[in-house]
């Protein structure tokens, strides 16, 4: 059986005054309630890394070897952007319990204790992170002053607890670096003593220029191993043994190691660069008169980098330049985020129609067909007898 047009138009005339009925009345009770809902607000503010933090540690300003060093502490499994370790600091506990001190929140959600009031700060807090490295940090509160304030302080915790972060591992690696360096220093004290000592007591020994090329080449080769070396204990002393830093680090000294075997002893095709003697295949003065050369040239250039490094790092303890960007500050907002009473008014209104259609196809279907009514009213009887409703 097919519904005419006109049996449609009839059915919406017969019940129009169903229709419209529940329509007004739902839509006068939402906007009634969304009057007596206390109102709340929502304040936004939008920062990323800074560039420093994007290429790791300002690698070039510090250098590659220091700023990739510093800029692996801790490494996370798989891929993990600044973006992603900025908004899991803002949802810690370390954080959110200095929001709540700093704003008195705990009164607010009417609790006394922290991990309840801590809840209640983040079911009212949204981060959210996007693929550009944008965080936004979205913040409701009962008043505008109070979202505002919200907002703002996140920021404000985060970019503290960067820089100290940042501070404290450079004091660590100024640290190190410090100790390391005064040993270096008087290694390199001693080496040029005893240089200086054969020189007076054998003024004869000569180096070709084939051996000293093999010592310049040796002396390469050394510093850059005691500098791999150093970055290995300041990453074990920073990090875990699981650290892929570490690990590529400590394959550089095992192939630094292996060059330097071939040169000291022969192993390979001579030096590999036009080399054809070993070192210790020279005479008994000549491979001291080259050792004692070859320690100084090694402890000068390890003294000079760990000079370098050791700058760098009491820069980066007393940096205190901001380490984010805030693309959007957060300001006080104008408008109630909830509730929303057009919004309220209209969904009431729309599912208001839904039903009342339902039940006008309903009431419609038991006019025209007796006894399914009287089949439902039966129905209705025995619920009612088994609730007791009725005796």
């Amino acid at each position: 059986m097919k519904l005419a047009a006109a049996d449609l138009f009839l059915f919406l005339v017969k019940w129009r005054k169903f229709i419209l009925a529940n329509i007004v009345v739902v839509a006068v009770v939402l906007a009634v309630l969304s009057f007596l809902v206390p109102p709340e607000y929502t304040a936004s503010a939008s920062i990323m890394p800074s560039l420093d933090q994007i290429m790791g540690m300002s690698m070039g300003q510090t250098g590659p070897a220091i700023g990739g060093l510093l800029s692996s502490i801790p490494t996370l499994p798989g891929f993990v952007s600044p973006s992603d370790i900025y908004a899991s600091i803002l949802k810690s506990r370390t954080i959110g319990e200095k929001i709540i001190d700093s704003l008195g929140l705990m009164s607010v959600y009417k609790t006394d204790n922290m991990e309840e009031a801590l809840k209640s700060l983040y079911s009212n807090v949204d981060i959210k992170v996007y693929r550009t490295g944008i965080v936004e940090i979205s913040c409701t509160a009962p008043t505008k002053m109070l979202a505002y304030r919200m907002a703002k302080l996140f920021v404000e915790e985060l970019d503290r607890f960067n820089r100290n972060a940042v501070m404290t591992k450079g004091k660590n690696t100024r640290i190190f670096i410090e100790r390391r360096l005064r040993e270096v220093e008087e290694e390199l004290k001693n080496a040029e003593e005893a240089l200086r000592e054969f020189n007076e007591k054998n003024k004869t020994v000569k180096l070709d220029e084939e051996l000293l090329k093999a010592i310049e080449v040796y002396s390469d080769l050394k510093s850059q191993l005691l500098s791999y070396e150093v970055k290995r204990d300041l990453l074990r002393s920073i990090s875990g043994a699981e650290n892929p830093d570490l690990k590529r680090v400590e394959a550089q000294i095992a192939a630094l190691k292996g060059k330097l075997s071939e040169i000291e002893e022969g192993n390979g095709d001579g030096f590999g660069a036009g080399f054809s003697i070993p070192l210790n295949q020279l005479p008994e003065k000549s491979i001291e008169y080259a050792r004692l050369l070859r320690d100084v040239e090694v402890k000068t250039k390890l003294y000079a980098f760990l000079v370098e490094q050791y700058e760098t790092a009491k820069i980066m303890e007393s940096k205190d330049t901001p380490t984010l960007q805030v693309i959007e500050k957060a300001e006080v907002p104008e408008m109630r985020s909830w509730p929303k009473r057009k919004m309220l008014v209209l969904i009431g209104a729309i599912l208001s129609l839904v039903l009342s259609l339902l039940f006008a196809i309903v009431f419609e279907y038991l006019d025209r067909n007796p006894t399914s009514r009287e089949r439902w009213v039966k129905g209705v009887e025995i619920l009612k007898r088994d609730l007791g409703f009725k005796r």
